[in-house]
C-alpha cells in the first residue's frame, strides 16, 4: 500500500488541491515507546473534489506537541476506480504485489517503471543493511542503539 501510494500520483494530487481533505482526531488505545502519553491518533480522508468519492485515507500519531510519529500509514486507496485497502483483521495477510503488478496498476512505462524497479533495490537494500549490519554491530556493542 506504502508502495503505490509514494510511486503514485496521489500525493502530488493532494498538493496541488485536488481533493477535500478531512482530517479526524482520535485519542489512541495503546501507549508505548514510540507512542507516548498525550498523542493522538489522526484519520486523514481524500475526497476527490468534482465527483465527492473517497480516494484515499491515512492513519498517522503525533505528539502532544504536534510531532508527527512515523510513517502515514495508507490503508485505503482508490487508483484508476479501484480499491486497494489493507486486509481485515483475522484474514491471512495477503502475498505482496510485486514491481510488474505496481507498474500496471500505476500505468508506467519506459523510465518510470524503471524507477519503480531503482525505488524497490533501494529499499530492499537498506532493510539487508539493517537486518545484516546494523543490528549486529549494535548487539555486539560497536554503535549505539538508536532510540
Amino acid at each position: 500500500m506504502r508502495r503505490l501510494y509514494n510511486e503514485g500520483s496521489i500525493k502530488t494530487l493532494a498538493r496541488q488541491g485536488q481533493f477535500d481533505i478531512k482530517i479526524y482526531p482520535y485519542t489512541p488505545n495503546v501507549v508505548s515507546k514510540r507512542i507516548p502519553r498525550g498523542s493522538k491518533s489522526f484519520g486523514t480522508y481524500y475526497y476527490d473534489k468534482i465527483s465527492g468519492i473517497q480516494v484515499a485515507y491515512f492513519h498517522h500519531y503525533e505528539t502532544s506537541e504536534g510531532k508527527v510519529i512515523g510513517l502515514f500509514d495508507p490503508k485505503m486507496l482508490r487508483i484508476n476506480g479501484v480499491e486497494y485497502h489493507l486486509p481485515k483483521k483475522g484474514t491471512p495477510e495477503p502475498v505482496r504485489i510485486g514491481n510488474a503488478a505496481i507498474n500496471k496498476i500505476l500505468g508506467k512505462t519506459g523510465i518510470q517503471a524503471a524507477i519503480t524497479y531503482w525505488h524497490h533495490s533501494v529499499e530492499q537494500g537498506a532493510k539487508i543493511w539493517k537486518e545484516q549490519v546494523r543490528d549486529r554491530l549494535e548487539k555486539w556493542g560497536l554503535i549505539e542503539k538508536r532510540s
